[in-house]
């Protein structure tokens, strides 16, 4: 991903309405195939009802189907959230002092984090015991979750699915778990960054928000993260409390 210095500030913000266009098609489209499951075979919008003289039964029929798709699929489900966008955005608690690395108690504010990580927050089922990315390596993004559970559907047997294909579905490819020994983040890297990840969870991904985590356990785990690429055992697969090494300045 590189950096876009040569692009104009108009063109930058053309590029990220773009990329806005792009995420509520997609999406829109996953929130269709997930009801091909539901369909039985039959379509979401009956087009042979545009094409004939129809009475006032199947005008109605007709105005139904098209509400779902448009009115409810569309607008309210994908269309209104970006409206409300503003309204939606989460509130980032402020960092106790103990986050920062130079203050007296952030060791002991890491390994309350690292305490989390492997219980009560369970990061460890999907980042793996040294936080590797090689946790749950099974799960597919949610443009596939949504219909690989489907009965008949076996993910390992393209002919089972073709029909999802044939309507627009994406091949399911596995998804796999952040290596948190790079400080590299989706999302951003700022502490703010972090702690959004880590409460609200990413969308389209099995990573799920913490509604169950206070705000002072979802900034020990920001600080168990920044020092995940400073452990001196970070390869040792165990998950016993590692040794945290100070962060070179």
């Amino acid at each position: 991903m590189p950096a876009f210095s040569v692009l104009s500030e108009e063109d930058l913000l053309a590029l990220v309405d773009y990329v806005k266009y792009l995420s509520i098609r997609g999406e829109f489209e996953r929130r269709l195939i997930s009801e091909l499951p539901n369909l039985e075979g039959q379509p979401l919008v009956d087009l042979s009802l545009l094409s004939k003289k129809t009475d006032a039964a199947e005008r109605k029929k007709l105005d139904d189907q098209l509400y779902a798709v448009v009115g409810e699929f569309l607008t309210e489900d994908v269309i209104a959230r970006w409206l409300d966008r503003e309204d939606s955005i989460s509130e980032v608690s402020t960092p106790p002092a103990s986050l920062v690395d130079t203050d007296t108690a952030h060791a002991e504010f890491v390994d309350v984090g690292r305490k989390l990580f492997y219980t009560k927050a369970n990061c460890v089922q999907c980042h793996g015991a040294t936080g590797l990315g090689d946790g749950q390596t099974q799960n597919y993004d949610d443009w596939a979750n949504e219909w690989i559970k489907t009965p008949g559907v076996d993910v390992l047997e393209p002919k089972t699915y073709q029909h999802f294909m044939t309507a627009g579905a994406l091949p399911p490819q596995k998804i796999r778990p952040r290596n948190l020994r790079l400080p590299v983040y989706r999302g951003g890297n700022s502490i703010a960054d972090l702690y959004r990840r880590i409460a609200n969870g990413i969308e389209g991904t099995p990573m799920p928000s913490s509604p169950t985590l206070t705000p002072e356990e979802v900034w020990a785990l920001v600080a168990y993260v920044q020092s995940m690429p400073y452990e001196s055992n970070a390869s040792a697969q165990t998950n016993a409390a590692p040794t945290v090494t100070k962060r070179a300045r």
